[in-house]
């Protein structure tokens, strides 16, 4: 069933966010970041065209930015890692009227398995983006597939 345009405004200002994020053309959701400063940071953090089949975890994702976009450009799977509860700062709201497959987990890095995985891709770009004066660590994530167990752990 489709939202109309009013509803999706109903629902986007339900909730209060951090980042805007564009639901479609014309139709942005208010944030305190707004998004012609956001598309300035993906083209200075030279944020790839086409990200094509990659597995993207977005660690710190708040209300999901880099996750979105990241899907957006075309990834197979994104895990986004947040302290908060989905719903909280409207990640639940812009995954529904997306149409999203973005899973989000409501977790910190010190509650991620440390057991052994394999190297898929890595990000760190919500938390790059609060946090810009520190590095941020490469993160693998195990199985190859977004049917299997997440556990990521850093890389050396």
């Amino acid at each position: 069933m489709a939202v109309i345009r009013e509803e999706k405004v109903r629902l986007i200002n339900s909730v209060r966010r951090y980042h805007s994020i564009e639901i479609e053309p014309g139709l942005v959701t208010p944030g305190r970041v707004p998004l012609s400063y956001l598309q300035d940071m993906l083209r200075y953090l030279q944020f790839p065209e086409s990200l094509e089949g990659l597995t993207v975890p977005d660690v710190g994702a708040w209300d999901g930015f880099f996750s979105f976009e990241a899907e957006r450009r075309g990834v197979r799977w994104v895990v986004a890692l947040g302290l908060h509860p989905p719903d909280r700062y409207g990640s639940a709201v812009v995954k529904s009227l997306l149409n999203s497959r973005v899973e989000y987990v409501q977790s910190t890095v010190y509650e991620i398995s440390p057991e052994p995985s394999v190297r898929s891709t890595w990000s760190c770009f919500s938390a790059y983006s609060i946090t810009c004066d520190i590095p941020c660590w490469p993160w693998t994530v195990s199985g190859a597939s977004p049917d299997s167990t997440c556990s990521w752990r850093p890389t050396v």
